[in-house]
């Protein structure tokens, strides 16, 4: 499976916990339940999600970024509460996960580009 295809799935699971769980300011690390079974990122695939909560550990939230990247990699994958769509930006190679990192609820994706 190429890349770009496991970025997009794993962003997209990635969106379904956040619409379900616990996630502010954090990096989805190791196996994380979904639908009673378990998601973890690919190797070197590293995936952010923000909320607008106000608790800590809690997704107290209504608003929300999420965004994946690929240690060695140059495109960003992202998108936020609201939008339906996924958008990809490039960064210079290895830079990715910085960028996604960043990602926050109010991250503006308008200069991404939409998949």
């Amino acid at each position: 499976m190429a890349k770009s295809t496991l970025l997009k799935l794993s962003l997209v699971v990635a969106l379904s916990l956040a619409a379900s769980s616990v996630y502010a300011a954090t990096e989805f690390t190791g196996a994380t339940a979904v639908g009673g079974t378990s998601f973890s990122a690919s190797n070197k695939v590293h995936v952010y999600g923000k909320t607008n909560g106000a608790t800590s550990g809690a997704f107290d939230s209504t608003a929300y970024g999420i965004a994946s990247a690929h240690e060695s990699g140059d495109k960003v994958i992202g998108s936020k509460s609201g939008d339906a769509k996924l958008y990809f930006t490039t960064t210079s190679a290895g830079a990715a996960t910085g960028t996604a990192s960043a990602i926050t609820d109010t991250t503006n994706l308008s200069a991404w580009t939409s998949m």
